[in-house]
């Protein structure tokens, strides 16, 4: 359970709560939950999120992607100036996210995402794991480290302050760029594969042991590391400073406009007068058939594939065409459920 997402919950006000409530009906599907961690313990599933997600609009998915790129408590400024709009601009799809329990604003105005969104993207924005990931993990020894700190021309000291010099350095497009100028031919080609195509690529692990080779270079400066043999995987910051200052993920807050056709009115109505008496004698047909063969609904409800092909093969029409004719007549009440039957 997301302790964050509850303690949220914790300072809502009914009105707030209950429209995150009708938002997200799968949190209060039978049995209903009687506390708030159970509520939130709900909210916060990686499988409900997912299923919400894909009915959000795009503007929305493209601000909670940009937002994990940047790392959870991210604020606003830094959202908007990431994504090259405005605060304005961002702050109703935030606002949307809020709504669904998704995002919500902590004790600093800094922005939480719920964990479950992680499972939406591997990778967000094509960008690998941070700097701190990598250099805090276990496959990185400490002399390792003091290595990696001499080779970029940094004292050493405390783990925690190496670590943090590491990344200002490596986060820096103007003193990486710098660091490049020395790189041997072909390291920036190397690079930006990983930058824009990775952020994990395939590589030859031979080439990372080979003096002189972009790879070994690449390794030895924090650019690249390797979690297998064959695998090697770029850090974020790297990635995005050598993406550039101007780059800036996709939003498209407006919908494209669609290519439309000029039709001539009269050639519609002349066209809707050809098809009306052919639904007509469709739906009779339709109906006959059913007369003599009552549709079985499913336990869910509406008709299933097999009796809809069925009903296509007996009356001459293919299988939307059917579906269309079912709903026509269930609206005009020419179908109904027969409860002595079922």
């Amino acid at each position: 359970m997301d302790d964050h997402l509850l303690g949220w919950l914790k300072t809502l006000d009914e009105e707030r709560l209950t429209r995150i409530l009708a938002n997200r009906p799968d949190a209060i599907a039978p049995p209903w939950p009687r506390r708030l961690d159970t509520l939130a313990q709900r909210l916060g599933n990686g499988s409900a999120i997912s299923a919400v997600m894909r009915a959000l609009p795009l503007p929305s998915f493209e601000v909670a992607q940009a937002a994990l790129a940047l790392g959870d408590r991210v604020d606003l400024e830094a959202l908007a100036g990431f994504m090259g709009v405005s605060e304005a601009e961002t702050a109703p799809w935030i606002d949307l996210l809020s709504d669904h329990a998704l995002a919500w604003p902590d004790d600093e105005g800094r922005i939480r995402l719920a964990g479950g969104l992680a499972r939406c993207w591997t990778a967000p924005c094509g960008l690998g794991e941070s700097l701190a990931h990598y250099l805090n993990s276990w496959t990185v020894s400490a002399d390792a480290l003091r290595a990696l700190a001499r080779t970029l021309g940094l004292p050493n000291g405390q783990k925690r302050q190496t670590v943090a010099k590491i990344t200002e350095v490596l986060s820096d497009p103007g003193r990486l760029a710098a660091l490049l100028e020395r790189a041997p031919e072909g390291a920036r080609r190397l690079l930006d594969e990983f930058a824009w195509d990775g952020p994990s690529r395939a590589v030859d692990g031979g080439r990372f042991v080979l003096p002189g080779s972009p790879e070994k270079w690449a390794g030895d400066h924090g650019l690249l590391f390797r979690p297998t043999w064959n695998t090697a995987e770029m850090p974020r910051e790297v990635a995005l400073a050598l993406r550039g200052a101007d780059y800036h993920p996709p939003f498209t807050p407006a919908p494209p406009d669609l290519a439309t056709v000029p039709v001539d009115p009269e050639a519609v109505d002349h066209l809707m007068t050809l098809a009306a008496p052919h639904v007509v004698e469709r739906c009779a047909a339709m109906l006959e058939n059913t007369a003599k063969i009552p549709l079985p609904l499913l336990k869910a409800g509406g008709v299933g594939v097999r009796e809809v092909r069925r009903l296509a093969k007996d009356i001459g029409c293919d299988e939307d065409e059917t579906r269309l004719l079912l709903e026509i007549c269930a609206v005009a009440r020419l179908l109904a459920w027969d409860d002595t039957a079922g």
